[in-house]
């Protein structure tokens, strides 16, 4: 009898368990994933939830020295 390797889900990775570790806030998120996708419109609303959180600069790290992004758009 063979055993058949499964692939664990994309969002089952190394990188997601460090970002995990930084941010124990992702987990419930990351634990959830599957059901996000599952949902109707659930990848276009992920798309859209991850644009809004880019663009309102919650997905990286602030640096207080920074301008912040209305400043270099007026320039």
């Amino acid at each position: 009898m063979s055993q058949q390797l499964v692939e664990p889900a994309a969002w089952d990775s190394k990188r997601l368990d460090e970002a995990v570790s930084e941010n124990p806030g992702l987990a419930p998120f990351f634990d959830n994933l599957e059901s996000f996708v599952e949902l109707p419109d659930g990848i276009d609303k992920l798309r859209t939830l991850f644009l809004r959180l880019a663009v309102s600069g919650k997905l990286l790290p602030q640096v207080a020295n920074e301008e912040p992004a209305s400043a270099i758009l007026e320039k």
